[in-house]
């Protein structure tokens, strides 16, 4: 937090271990599937890798919108 206000992460950034840690926590999913995931997307936005999980079957996820 910065100055009492909650960062919101619209990205994810594959080059921090931290962020890989936090997504793949947050979704309960592999590196490997976040990974494939943003592969399929071609994008590390974080609402279109969460539509990408849901659709192929990645149900419960939380839902995350920017």
């Amino acid at each position: 937090m910065i100055s009492g206000k909650r960062i919101k992460k619209t990205r994810v950034n594959i080059n921090r271990p931290d962020d890989i840690t936090y997504w793949t926590k947050r979704w309960e999913i592999s590196a490997h599937q976040l990974l494939a995931a943003m592969i399929g997307t071609k994008s590390t936005s974080v609402s279109m890798i969460a539509d990408y999980l849901e659709k192929y079957g990645f149900h419960g996820l939380p839902t995350v919108r920017s």
